[in-house]
């Protein structure tokens, strides 16, 4: 892993899903994750939970990389109920910037660059 401050949100047999810990925000994608009603906590749960004991989710309705220019490549694991967690690959694991409510199309890679900005101001920390 990278030597910014991470915190675990899920772990697996396969893989573990780590939070980017800000300086002075703490987790975001943990905190929004944690404010989220039942049912969409109850999606992302059973989304986690597969993606760290299987590694991977093949379904593009439930992860999918982002087409957005720069790097590194951000994808989004989704819920049914329209809300999205922004994760990057590091290694076999995967680190979670932030989560939001699903964008209109002509801002995804708005999300893409922000979860790129959270990656980036917590490796120069």
């Amino acid at each position: 892993m990278s030597s910014f401050e991470l915190e675990v949100i899920y772990e697996g047999r396969a893989l573990t899903v780590f939070g980017v810990v800000v300086p002075g925000r703490g987790c975001l994608a943990s905190a929004w994750l944690e404010g989220l009603p039942v049912q969409p906590q109850a999606q992302f749960r059973a989304r986690l939970d597969r993606l760290t004991e299987v590694g991977f989710l093949r379904s593009p309705e439930e992860m999918r990389p982002l087409q957005c220019n720069g790097e590194p490549p951000v994808h989004e694991i989704k819920t049914r109920s329209g809300h999205r967690l922004y994760v990057i690959r590091s290694r076999q694991d995967w680190v979670a910037t932030h989560g939001a409510v699903k964008p209109p199309d002509r801002k995804v890679c708005a999300q893409a660059e922000r979860a790129r900005g959270i990656w980036k101001e917590a490796q120069e920390q």
